[in-house]
């Protein structure tokens, strides 16, 4: 509602100014709820839709061209057919996914007052707030039913008031009906390459693929206010340690001891970074445990850091 975001965006003002400066530069028409068209009759800003095809060609990227869309094709077709073959077995008027919203507002419906005004016009209370519906334009103050185009708790409280089906008031768009006609065209499936029809003219080759250093990247860059994979470990948080003057905050390359330190020092320590890489294993074989590995390089790192300061 209107006055839920001037209240939310007047908190946002009260917390940080800065904040309330850019969220309103960038337009809150495009980004909020509160502006969104009726006539979509989806309540979805977001770019789930292009996120899921991304993910679902993932491995056909990975191919040339004409293999790719190859795949593109086979993926499309079995998918149609596959929606096609769900609906067809539903003895349901409305869409699998839109039954279980529907449900759901009804559901919601235990906490609502209906006073009939006339003409088809309501007042509903629910807690502490009072909404308007007016069945005759499907619409409700909340907005939920004129933007998503299923009943909200308040009007399916109204419909049952007046003994009717809340599954009459569902648009169209929502229907079996609509859903069938969506994927009633069928992909055509297609021979193999080898019965193709030779094109006459010049060879086309492909352009020159340039290496760029780094394992190619297939997956799409995330943005800053989104959860990484919860696969990996993040380094967000993690404290760098300083293996030579044992204080936090920065690494050995960036220690300040380095540039105070004289040149023999400089030199003590390219004999130890050097002497690290040539040195032999202690001990080889099955007989060697974590724990005395663990034990072995952590006696020679506080020696070398003596080594170090005493240098310095």
């Amino acid at each position: 509602m209107q006055s839920d975001f001037n209240q939310h965006l007047n908190e946002l003002a009260a917390i940080s100014t800065q904040a309330h400066q850019d969220f309103t530069a960038i337009g809150v028409q495009k980004v909020c709820k509160v502006f969104i068209s009726t006539n979509s009759k989806c309540e979805a800003i977001t770019n789930n839709l292009s996120d899921t095809f991304n993910g679902c060609i993932l491995k056909a990227t990975s191919k040339h061209i004409i293999d790719m869309l190859e795949d593109i094709r086979r993926l499309v077709m079995a998918r149609m057919q596959a929606k096609r073959e769900l609906i067809l077995r539903s003895n349901d008027e409305i869409c699998p996914n839109i039954r279980k919203k529907l449900e759901k507002n009804k559901r919601e419906t235990r906490c609502c007052h209906v006073t009939p005004a006339g003409n088809l016009k309501f007042e509903v209370q629910q807690m502490e707030r009072s909404h308007v519906v007016n069945l005759s334009n499907c619409t409700c103050s909340c907005r939920y039913w004129d933007i998503s185009g299923i009943p909200c708790n308040h009007a399916i409280s109204c419909i049952v008031w007046l003994k009717e089906d809340p599954d009459n008031y569902v648009d169209n768009y929502y229907k079996k009906e609509a859903y069938l006609k969506t994927y009633e065209f069928l992909m055509e499936p297609l021979t193999g390459k080898d019965t193709w029809p030779q094109v006459e003219g010049p060879h086309v080759l492909p352009p020159p693929v340039k290496k760029m250093p780094g394992r190619p990247k297939k997956k799409r860059r995330r943005e800053v206010h989104e959860e990484e994979s919860s696969s990996r470990l993040s380094k967000r948080g993690v404290v760098m340690s300083c293996s030579l003057c044992k204080q936090d905050g920065h690494n050995r390359r960036s220690c300040p001891l380095r540039a105070l330190a004289s040149p023999s020092a400089t030199d003590i320590e390219a004999q130890i970074e050097n002497s690290r890489r040539t040195r032999p294993s202690s001990s080889r074989g099955k007989g060697r445990t974590t724990s005395g590995r663990v034990h072995l390089e952590t006696d020679i790192s506080v020696s070398e850091t003596d080594i170090y300061l005493k240098a310095v």
